[in-house]
């Protein structure tokens, strides 16, 4: 009994921290066109890439 006990324990912690690797992160995500205008006001014509993180849009950039 204590064995499968053990068991049911790794599995339980192995599983928690595969999900807490899990990304949510979207590369190439859409953005609204109100927000582009927004970052190439900001930042000029530059190369970007936009992504989400949870609710917030990233954009990348050199």
């Amino acid at each position: 009994m204590k064995l499968k006990m053990y068991f049911i324990m790794l599995a339980l912690g192995l599983f928690s921290f595969a999900m807490q690797s899990c990304d949510d992160d979207d590369e190439d995500a859409p953005v609204s066109e109100q927000l582009e205008k927004a970052f190439i006001n900001e930042f000029g014509n530059v190369a970007h890439n936009w992504s989400t993180r949870g609710t917030n849009h990233v954009a990348s950039f050199n």
